[in-house]
């Protein structure tokens, strides 16, 4: 199997993996749970878990201090990405906000073409051509929040920070680590960022888990949305790169929908038959974009 079949299969596996998220954190945000426990629960058990695991195999912990500096950065930012993406729900509409997160392959894309100078294929421009409209037709245009600037904003956020994520894996001597040990630290320094903000948000105070399956939901949303997808989003990246390994990523809501469908009796209209169809084409031409070149 080649460098480049490898990234794709870890570029689908990240997107769908983190399209769970839904199965775990709806059913805490049942429970009462907020957006700040949900995410430390995220991130301290994927930490932990992904630390043990490392112990037990004697992998890697070791890093310079440049790249513990970098890994200090990326937590900040998937920190804010995290908490841009959550706080949106107060000023805004779940399904506005969803699609317009997914700007950040674009965002990635020219990046990576104006500063990077990057050669981007025409298949790849139309690959996200195609998946714009596919995001904004499976995303639920409901009418229970108003339009609002401050969402919007909020939203831009967590995509700009986001992309600065998946850019600085790609172009730092981060890509140098290997993926586990750059994900264990990751997952570590969002978890202090995250939990120091809850300091400063009384609203959103850390709630510990009260019953059984709090416990368990704990374990899956740390281990399928988290550790999989994050260790297997950074070997993506650096097997293919961020512009690919993000139009890839499309998955994630494709597989939310599904899961809504199936576990949470959600609708399945033709709208999102016609989204489904799109992002599946643009993902298809993701992976043929290289024997495009090659031609």
């Amino acid at each position: 199997m080649n460098n480049r079949i490898k990234g794709v299969i870890a570029a689908i596996i990240a997107g769908v993996s983190y399209g769970t998220n839904p199965l775990w954190g709806k059913i805490l945000y049942a429970d009462g749970f907020n957006p700040h426990s949900v995410l430390c629960f995220r991130f301290g058990v994927g930490a932990a878990v992904l630390g043990l695991l490392m112990a037990a195999k004697k992998m890697q912990f070791r890093t310079t201090p440049r790249q513990m500096g970098l890994l200090v950065m990326l937590g900040a930012l998937f920190a804010a990405s995290s908490l841009g993406l959550y706080s949106r729900f107060k000023y805004m509409d779940s399904g506005i906000a969803c699609t317009l997160l997914f700007v950040y392959p674009v965002i990635i894309a020219v990046v990576m073409r104006l500063v990077f100078l990057e050669q981007t294929s025409i298949l790849t421009w139309i690959a996200l051509a195609l998946a714009m409209p596919g995001l904004w037709l499976l995303a639920t245009m409901g009418a229970d929040t108003p339009f609002g600037w401050t969402g919007f904003w909020l939203v831009m956020i967590s995509a700009v920070t986001y992309s600065s994520y998946m850019i600085i894996i790609q172009k730092t001597s981060l890509a140098e680590l290997p993926s586990h040990t750059l994900t264990f630290y990751s997952l570590l320094f969002t978890l202090l960022f995250v939990a120091l903000h809850s300091l400063f948000s009384p609203e959103w105070r850390l709630m510990p888990p009260t019953r059984p399956h709090h416990y368990l939901l704990a374990l899956g949303i740390g281990i399928v949305p988290t550790v999989i997808s994050l260790v297997t989003m950074a070997a993506a990246i650096r097997r293919i790169g961020s512009t690919p390994t993000a139009i890839i990523g499309t998955l994630e809501p494709v597989t939310a929908i599904i899961i809504g469908v199936f576990f949470f009796h959600e609708a399945f209209t033709f709208r999102h038959a016609l989204g489904l169809l799109l992002i599946v084409a643009s993902v298809t031409l993701v992976v043929l974009a290289p024997l495009h070149r090659r031609r």
